[in-house]
């Protein structure tokens, strides 16, 4: 299998800095998770180009971080927020 580099690709981009980010008011904020292959997620970049802006914080646009998620054995907070539920709660 041959890796996809997108590193070129986002160099295309215009960048926005983060305290310019703080200068835009954003709407109400609706996030949508899809799962592509890397081919894919390239075409959907070069149609987003004309339109869209990278974030750039301290020259990087694709930088690496962690996260740790804690859930319960029985995936309850999963399972609230799938429901539309604002807690974990039964």
């Amino acid at each position: 299998m041959i890796a996809l580099d997108l590193n070129p690709l986002l160099t295309l981009f215009s960048s926005i800095g983060l305290e310019e980010m703080g200068k835009v008011r954003l709407m109400n904020r609706l996030d949508t998770k899809y799962v592509v292959s890397l081919p894919v997620l390239a075409e959907i970049l070069k149609c987003a180009l004309p339109d869209y802006r990278i974030q750039e914080i301290k020259g990087q646009r694709c930088p690496l971080y962690h996260t740790t998620y804690l859930e319960t054995q029985d995936y309850a907070m999963y399972l609230a927020h799938h429901n539309g539920k604002k807690e974990g709660r039964r």
